[in-house]
């Protein structure tokens, strides 16, 4: 390029930077009237070489008119006064920066103004997405609950996010803060963990990942999880540590109510039977190894069922729980009590002697029965019968030393009750016993001795019946109208099982269909299924021919399983009931969440409906626990698109707390109470239209 000299050389010198920088020039003269335009960077706005020479002469204050060229020309006054200064400015979707100087004359007069300017629109734009970005990220990170930090290693400043500084309840600021003040969040009790987890990422510029809790300033506690990395230089210096804080206390408090409820009886609070197996497996590993005696006592309130019939299953439960405090109180803290359900009870003794202080402990345990019971304001007189067995002596694993126990428990029962017997392998009174009962089930079976009872199922929110639970009773010639309790235990250890449990199906069908035909009620029947049932291959096929002897509907029919019929034998009970929905027939949960393996049920079985325990709807006008987990019950079956019928309602209480929860449909005495088909036709025909 030719060397360029003098004033003329110094203006094509300008001209050629103002077109290769986004870069201008303007003048003025002392009336603010442009007299120079230069600059490429000005075409974007529409200023081109022709609209320059339009403009040379015009008068800026006209140019600028309005608030948006207020700052221009204020600016321009200024340099008229012999004051520089400079501005930002967004003009016609472009963003400019102008410096404002006084133009002088050779005599330093002022005759005008000089604006020197940039276009640094990309800038800007740069600007603006990196904030929109980052306001993007603090929103995402609010959402997840998820804050950020950034130390630097050298000078222990940290910088954190807006979500981090909610988070650990502290004030937003922009502002670095210190790592000594970021540890003042951290749970003490933690403190050495957390500290040992940073040394060891800073020693090996690695990653970290953990859970620990936060403690904001009013003492509440966030469980967080924190993840990270060590940034190093070239010579493996830690430089930076770079993490984030995940507020997992949600997560963390409902992980924690599904160990509750998986693991521990709702109504006491005790271990449920799951635990219990678990404690009683580890109790006999430690005995193994320490060569010590582990007993197992099997604890069964004698004549509860009296207690229900006379005050009802509220008292019931309040005796229960009662039961469990006394237990809890009079066993050693190295001991478990635990409910097996219903009013069974088992406490676990480890390091005890055979005797005598085996026998101190269990004069202990029976002392809990010796003090009335007060309920509905008056005191009741309950005992127990005790079945005691022992590792090594008697059993050798967590399943049979129950057996033993449950065993001696039954033998304590047949003598007369409210006594403690040890397991004895040569119990000829029990067997005895055992064998006239079956003797009685052969005598039921061929004199049809048995009855179906039902018990109505209704709609929550209007009280109309929609279905029936077929529940079977026993007409004994002597001992009288018989429940299940006394006799199923016995029958679903036999083949009477399968005999029965056809019959009680065929008979139900049968039922149903009549009241479809004779009355116009499309009914909905709910039957029991034991696990002897469930273990035999052709149940499917049984239960598809009785629905097509009957010509009841596939569709119309549940057969409902109990937790603990199913537990011994998973895959096989999941094969058979796929059999059942296959054929068309429903599949619910009979005292759902009472079992160790509820929530996996859901995910194992075809499951259509859930039937919440009484023990859950017992306590249903108070804000309690079982409030809370018949709320959580129940929109687990909305969640899961299954329908969820309360088992036990017995009064407008209960029933109005499931309506607000949103329960299909309930099922107790507050609807109806079991009755007989002839009882039930009764009722029928009263809510049929003539």
């Amino acid at each position: 390029m030719a060397q360029l000299y003098g004033a003329e050389g110094n203006a094509e010198i300008l001209s050629l930077i103002l077109k290769c920088l986004p870069a201008f020039v303007v003048a003025a003269d002392a009336n603010l009237r442009l007299t120079l335009i230069r600059g490429s960077s000005l075409a974007r706005i529409g200023v081109d070489e022709q609209a320059v020479s339009r403009l040379i002469g015009t008068s800026a204050e006209s140019l600028f008119a309005g608030p948006k060229g207020e700052p221009i020309l204020r600016r321009a006054q200024e340099a008229l006064a012999g004051e520089s200064g400079a501005l930002e400015i967004e003009w016609a979707g472009r963003w400019y920066s102008a410096h404002f100087a006084p133009l002088r004359d050779e005599l330093a007069a002022i005759v005008g103004v000089v604006v020197v300017g940039m276009d640094f629109t990309p800038r800007q734009q740069l600007k603006e997405q990196l904030e929109r970005e980052r306001q993007l990220l603090e929103e995402a990170q609010q959402l997840a609950e998820v804050g950020s930090w950034v130390l630097d290693v050298q000078t222990g400043e940290v910088q954190i996010s807006a979500q981090l500084a909610r988070l650990l309840g502290v004030a937003i600021t922009s502002e670095p803060i210190y790592w000594t003040r970021l540890l003042q969040a951290l749970h003490p009790n933690q403190m050495e963990m957390i500290e040992a987890e940073k040394e060891r990422a800073l020693s090996t510029c690695g990653e970290y990942d953990f859970d620990h809790d936060v403690v904001r300033p009013d003492g509440t506690i966030r469980h967080v999880r924190s993840r990270g990395h060590v940034e190093c230089d070239g010579q493996g210096r830690p430089k930076r540590c770079i993490g984030t804080m995940h507020d997992v206390t949600e997560r963390v408090e409902a992980q924690r109510t599904i160990e509750l409820l998986a693991y521990h009886d709702p109504l006491t609070g005790l271990p449920n039977r799951w635990l219990l197996h678990d404690r009683l497996r580890s109790a006999i590993a430690s005995a193994q190894r320490e060569g010590c005696h582990v007993f197992a006592v099997f604890i069964d309130l004698d004549d509860f069922k009296r207690i229900n019939d006379s005050l009802g299953h509220a008292m019931g439960d309040v005796l229960l729980a009662e039961v469990a405090q006394r237990l809890e109180r009079a066993a050693r803290s190295s001991d478990t009590v635990a409910r097996m359900g219903g009013d069974e009870f088992v406490v676990v003794l480890t390091h005890v002697d055979e005797d005598p202080q085996l026998e101190a402990v269990l004069k202990k345990l029976c002392g809990v029965f010796t003090v009335p019971f007060r309920l509905a304001e008056s005191e009741y007189a309950i005992t127990a019968s005790f079945g005691v067995a022992g590792y090594p002596g008697d059993a050798s694993s967590e399943g049979d030393l129950l057996r033993d126990a449950d065993a001696a428990m039954y033998e304590a029962k047949q003598s007369g009750r409210n006594a403690v017997r040890r397991y004895s392998r040569a119990s000829v009174a029990l067997s005895k016993q055992r064998l006239q009962l079956e003797a009685d089930l052969r005598e039921a079976i061929r004199n049809e001795q048995f009855r179906v009872y039902y018990q109505p199922i209704a709609e929550t929110k209007s009280l109309r019946i929609t279905g029936v639970e077929a529940l079977l009773r026993w007409e004994h010639p002597t001992r009288g109208l018989l429940l299940p309790g006394t006799f199923l235990p016995l029958i679903d250890h036999t083949d009477y099982a399968i005999t029965i449990g056809a019959w009680v199906l065929r008979q139900a069908c049968e039922d149903i269909v009549r009241w479809r035909t004779e009355l116009g009620v499309a009914l909905r029947l709910s039957v029991n299924v034991s696990g002897r049932q469930l273990q035999h291959d052709q149940f499917a096929a049984l239960l598809a021919a009785t629905l097509g002897e009957s010509g009841l509907e596939p569709n119309a029919v549940d057969v409902e399983i109990l937790e603990n019929t199913v537990v011994h034998d998973l895959e096989s009970a999941a094969r058979v009931l796929a059999q059942v929905r296959e054929v068309g027939v429903g599949v619910a949960i009979d005292d759902f969440g009472t079992g160790y393996n509820s929530l996996s049920y859901l995910k194992q079985f075809p499951v259509t409906a859930l039937k919440i325990d009484r023990a859950f709807v017992s306590e249903m006008g108070s804000e309690g626990f079982d409030h809370a987990i018949s709320s959580a019950l129940i929109a687990l079956g909305k969640a899961l698109r299954i329908r969820v019928i309360a088992e036990g309602v017995e009064d407008g209480t209960q029933l109005r707390a499931l309506t607000a929860m949103g329960c299909d449909e309930v099922q107790g005495y507050y609807v109806a109470p079991p009755m007989q088909a002839r009882d039930l036709d009764h009722r029928l025909a009263h809510l049929t239209p003539r």
